[in-house]
């Protein structure tokens, strides 16, 4: 089966970002013959919880879903993200190296049907609902880190760390990675004072969609 590029979002606050963010997907998944979808987020959880249960659903008809949050612009999309995905990692995603610590990334998550009792394990922990960091800290615990607050150290690696794919920086660029990389693929435009006017500065440079 492709693979399946899944994005989602909740509230009005999000519509105009979504607006932005979401027809780059779509050419994208086309461009690499790849399925897209979008979900609602709406709960009683916090929103970025609600991927959990959204990507689960989604491998019932897919052996591998690609999430990208909503605030994510795919600047260069010439290149398929799933062409740096070993056949043999259970999931990829990228660590960002910040003040925070070494933060593997839950905004560009490449998850295959192996992950499917992890996300329960995450979701049924009940653990850090209201983490800055949400479901992504759940997940890190199961990886073998250490979360104290909003900080992060890999403490005693587990079998599905062993089983991560570590992806570069071009596939998730964040402001306060050290190791950022100067071609930037996918731009993930959190932690910006004005998201919406990173989003579409961001937007402007995806010449590629054009092509």
């Amino acid at each position: 089966m492709q693979p399946l590029i899944l994005t989602g979002w909740a509230g009005d606050d999000w519509r105009p970002i979504a607006d932005v963010t979401v027809p780059l997907m779509q050419r994208y998944a086309a461009r690499h013959w790849l399925r897209f979808a979008t979900c609602d987020l709406t709960s009683s959880r916090p929103a970025s919880w609600m991927k959990l249960p959204a990507i689960l659903a989604s491998l019932r008809e897919a052996d591998c879903v690609v999430w990208i949050d909503a605030d994510v612009v795919i600047e260069d999309g010439t290149a398929n993200i799933m062409d740096d995905v070993p056949a043999s990692c259970w999931q990829a995603m990228v660590e960002h190296v910040t003040p925070s610590g070494h933060v593997p990334n839950c905004g560009v998550w490449v998850v295959r049907g192996a992950m499917e009792d992890t996300l329960r394990q995450a979701w049924d922990s009940g653990s850090h609902v209201h983490h800055p960091w949400w479901e992504q800290a759940a997940v890190l615990e199961l990886m073998g880190y250490r979360v104290d607050g909003a900080h992060a150290t890999l403490d005693t690696p587990t079998t599905l760390y062993e089983r991560t794919a570590f992806l570069r920086a071009t596939w998730n660029d964040h402001p306060q990675d050290a190791n950022r990389d100067a071609h930037v693929r996918f731009r993930h435009c959190t932690g910006y004072a004005d998201r919406l006017s990173a989003v579409r500065e961001a937007a402007e440079r995806a010449t590629w969609a054009s092509m």
